[in-house]
């Protein structure tokens, strides 16, 4: 996930499109909304890996740390109206989706949601409430803000309409058939009224459509609630084929073809491009792995129990175990895990030992020298900093096994560290980065991080022209506007523009009150 942004969710009513680079700091004050952005990055990756069309959950027990639950608690306070919307990229692709739901509700229902290929400008977008799916090429967004362009949406559905009613087998006489009768006389009465009044507008609009994109096409299908997502997709390419087959005859044999040739047209001609583009932003999903590493203060126990959920180190020792990560020490995963506990790392011990008893319960010791020493009667910095490479010593191991674009948040490694340790933070970021390719977003209130930071970037001049700087810092402020800026680096490591009140400056403050204070005391 490459950007994130939102409307409506949390404290924000409009949070903008934000970019997210390999390693990206979150840094703000308390309560300043880093925590919104890395639920709102949970709630829309489960949501794109369940395959759901209709309902967007709240309530998964995969969701535990995203802690929000209902729509209610999800929606802006504030609102105007009941609809959350997120945007979000993936690979080369776009994503935006619309939910509402009442305030009770643990699973919103999905109102619209477009996938669009950024490279190809193909895309398809599901409409639930009406169990229509588009797919087509062009320019999307104004096609999904219909309070912008009503023109193009009452064209687009009186074409559907029209079609409806034309190769529908119902009867003159029947419910159905009057119902979408009236439905498209009032469109028309509507268009027209838009026509007279806005005529030149309107024609200009299309024609700038038509120059902008050519051989652009827009086409729907009904959706089928007992196939995936991917399926109606796919059952929507073949009825399109068909379709167009049907009318290119038709053509030739000089009858009438419906006001949805040319559109059956482009799609035809575009068809092989069109599968593969849906087919690689399936895939971009299937390799889509998001990891949240909590802020979990751990536990000092003599046994790291299985069977407790709420100790993040005992599961993250389960895991560690249970990947044989352990039992295979030449591996990367585990020569990572032994450099950083490491007198170059965390300064932790040289090796370790984990045996298990019972099928229950871990003992792990830490070796060094000669001596071994329980990890759990290590300091509360060192057990932070083990709970954090056994976590990610794990996602190393499960990358290698397969082509995922793996991102790691992790929220507040700096907790219990010294300062040096806490410097340190940023070299480990960049090397599990720089090698394992594992990309992070972090949130910190930690000066030192950011500092170390500037000094990779001059050290490995990351800010020339041939280098990548995989280091991106959002500070976050409710009460600016934007309620959100990014800080760049130069070439030396210097920050392009400064934080707020609150973060560097509070250590040159307090030298400052220090020598008032001397002075003070000096005169007296």
């Amino acid at each position: 996930m490459n950007s994130i942004g939102f409307k409506n969710f949390r404290q924000f009513r409009d949070f903008p499109t934000t970019k997210l680079g390999p390693i990206t700091y979150l840094v703000g004050k308390n309560n300043s909304g880093k925590s919104t952005i890395v639920k709102a990055l949970l709630l829309i990756s489960d949501f794109l890996k369940s395959g759901e069309m209709r309902e967007f959950k709240f309530g998964n027990n995969v969701l535990e740390d995203a802690n929000i639950v209902t729509f209610g608690r999800a929606k802006t306070a504030s609102a105007e109206e009941s609809l959350i919307a997120f945007e979000t990229k993936v690979s080369n692709y776009r994503i935006e989706i619309q939910i509402t739901g009442n305030d009770d509700d643990t699973n919103a229902r999905v109102l619209n949601f477009l996938v669009e290929d950024l490279k190809s400008r193909f895309f398809f977008r599901v409409e639930p409430h009406s169990s229509r799916i588009y797919f087509g090429q062009g320019k999307t967004g104004d096609f999904i803000k219909e309070e912008e362009v009503p023109e193009f949406q009452m064209k687009t559905e009186i074409r559907r309409l029209e079609d409806r009613i034309r190769f529908s087998n119902l009867k003159k006489t029947d419910k159905e058939y009057l119902r979408l009768v009236d439905q498209l006389n009032s469109l028309k009465q509507k268009q027209n009224l838009f026509e007279s009044n806005n005529e030149e507008q309107y024609e200009e609009y299309l024609n700038r459509e038509m120059e902008n994109i050519p051989e652009n096409f827009l086409l729907d299908m009904p959706i089928n609630w007992s196939y995936s997502l991917k399926e109606n997709l796919e059952a929507a390419q073949k009825i399109a084929v068909h379709m167009h087959d049907v009318e290119f005859r038709n053509a030739q044999l000089n009858e009438n073809t419906s006001s949805l040739f040319d559109e059956y047209r482009g799609f035809y001609q575009k068809k092989d491009d069109l599968r593969r583009s849906f087919e690689e932003y399936f895939e971009s999903i299937q390799e889509l792995e998001l990891f949240y590493l909590g802020a979990n203060p751990s536990k000092q126990s003599g046994l790291f129990t299985i069977r407790d959920k709420g100790n993040a180190l005992s599961q993250s020792i389960h895991k560690f175990y249970q990947l044989g990560v352990f039992n295979n020490k030449g591996s990367e995963s585990y020569r990572f895990l032994k450099k950083w506990m490491g007198k170059d790392g965390f300064d932790i011990g040289e090796d370790l030992t984990i045996k298990m008893y019972g099928g229950e319960a871990y003992d792990v010791k830490i070796k060094n020298g000669d001596g071994e020493l329980s990890l759990a009667d290590k300091g509360m910095g060192s057990i932070q900093a083990m709970l954090l490479l056994f976590r990610i010593a794990s996602i190393i191991e499960l990358k290698k096994s397969s082509s995922t674009n793996t991102k790691i948040i992790v929220e507040e490694p700096e907790l219990n560290l010294h300062p040096n340790f806490q410097s340190k933070l940023a070299d480990l970021f960049f090397e599990v980065w720089e090698k394992f390719d594992i990309e992070f977003i972090i949130e910190t209130h930690s000066e030192y991080i950011i500092r170390k930071s500037q000094v990779i970037v001059s050290e490995k001049q990351l800010e020339d022209s041939v280098n990548e700087n995989p280091f991106k810092v959002h500070y976050l402020d409710l009460h600016q506007s934007p309620s959100i800026y990014s800080i760049g680096f130069d070439s030396d490591g210097v920050l392009d523009r400064s934080f707020g009140s609150g973060f560097f400056d509070t250590a040159a403050d307090t030298n400052l009150q220090l020598l008032k204070l001397k002075r003070i005391r000096n005169k007296q």
